[in-house]
């Protein structure tokens, strides 16, 4: 697969080689990266056939209690807190990588239940309303995940990417318990839950971050191991994953390792190199509910996969479609 220059997507004039642990890896930091030249990152590199563990020293750039995430989703540390000290610890798996950049969230959480999402919001950016949207919606699901107060995810119609940079092991992850509910109208200001309609106001999961054509989409556009009755996505269209090659090659729409509630969606484009293009269901505990849905099939690849004690479950209508 290509190689991807991280240091470069984020734009850094002010790259600096931070420390390094023996015959093991090497840590880079960035200041003033990131879209937009607002996000310091930093990117862990370890070589070794051990997970690298440690304490990295990252006072130059950030500040005690910022949170960090790994926007790459390959660390065993989805989220890190820096501490009074400075410092920071990071998890590497053998022979990865990890890039973990501030988000543009805020630092602390308030007492709102809902978080909103927009594309095309110009507000303030952290959700606490139609007009100050998140326009990521893994930012807010990154508030989500830190801020447990908050049980719902408004989004309205658009068409949302897990991430502008060109890796196609980027996914919408779902890390805890929340309902994720789209179908929002763009026309209204200040809609209300009587005003969504998946159907009318197509909000779309897209796996398309790539340019040339379907072979540099995600491997899976949406994927879970919470295992938590309270994990409900709600009308959406999820579309344009591509699982593979071998290792991440099932499940290019949604891949399933948790309790996860899919309703009022369609699930349409993708594509897998293993022969299971939409939805992989897999393990001890995994159960995926389908509630009307439907499936368009892409091609000769089965449409479904479960497997190693994991269970699926059709309520309402759900239909597959050529």
């Amino acid at each position: 697969s290509p190689s991807i220059n991280y240091l470069s997507a984020f734009g850094s004039t002010a790259i600096s080689y931070t420390e390094g642990f023996p015959s093991t890896s090497l840590v880079f930091s960035s200041q003033d990266g990131g879209a937009g030249a607002d996000q310091n990152t930093l990117s862990a590199i370890n070589y070794a056939g051990e997970p690298l563990n440690a304490w990295v020293d990252v006072s130059a750039i950030f500040n005690p209690g910022d949170v960090l995430y790994d926007i790459t989703g390959k660390s065993q540390l989805f989220s890190t807190v820096v501490q009074m000290d400075g410092t920071v610890n990071i998890i590497i798996n053998p022979q990865s990588y990890s890039v973990y950049a501030t988000d543009l969230i805020p630092s602390t959480c308030g007492s709102d239940t809902i978080v909103y999402v927009d594309l095309a919001a110009m507000g303030l950016n952290n959700g606490s309303k139609w007009t100050d949207s998140f326009t990521s919606l893994n930012s807010a699901l990154h508030y989500a995940e830190r801020c447990q107060n908050i049980t719902e995810v408004w989004v309205r119609e658009g068409n949302y990417i897990p991430n502008e940079i060109a890796d196609r092991s980027l996914t919408f992850r779902l890390n805890r318990p929340i309902k994720l509910i789209g179908g929002f109208p763009l026309s209204i200001p200040e809609a209300k839950m009587a005003d969504r309609n998946p159907s009318t106001f197509t909000t779309v999961l897209s796996g398309g971050i790539g340019t040339s054509s379907v072979d540099d989409n995600v491997h899976h556009v949406l994927s879970t191991e919470v295992i938590d009755p309270g994990l409900v996505v709600d009308g959406f269209t999820i579309a344009e994953g591509n699982a593979g090659p071998l290792g991440m090659d099932l499940g290019g729409g949604i891949f399933n390792k948790g309790l996860l509630r899919i309703q009022n969606c369609i699930i349409r484009d993708n594509g897998a190199t293993g022969l299971v293009s939409q939805i992989y269901n897999s393990g001890e505990g995994a159960h995926l509910i389908l509630q009307d849905c439907t499936i368009i099939k892409n091609g000769d690849a089965d449409e479904m996969k479960n497997e190693n004690n994991g269970e699926i479950t059709i309520l309402g209508s759900v239909t597959i479609q050529e």
